[in-house]
């Protein structure tokens, strides 16, 4: 005799597999297409650009740039590198 709540566990488990799969396959390819997440800067007069990230990252293929400006010697918009981006 075919059980209902056996078919049932079946159709739930299959569902479960294939929300699982669009999940990891749309988070995958969102961080491969848009790794970009941060917008970098293009002021090449900022004093701050040998230590900023938004200056010296490497941008991705989909990069958006700013000029971000400086007030007062200070950069709202500064991000400090870590140490070992620094050696790079």
């Amino acid at each position: 005799m075919y059980d209902f709540a056996y078919a049932l566990r079946g159709y739930f488990i299959g569902l479960c597999i294939i929300i699982i799969t669009i999940f990891l396959l749309g988070f995958f390819i969102g961080y491969i297409m848009f790794k970009g997440d941060i917008c970098l800067c293009t002021n090449t007069q900022c004093t701050q650009k040998q230590q900023c990230y938004r200056y010296n990252a490497t941008p991705c293929q989909l990069q958006s740039y700013a000029a971000f400006e400086q007030v007062d010697g200070k950069c709202e918009y500064f991000m400090p590198m870590d140490e070992d981006e620094k050696d790079d």
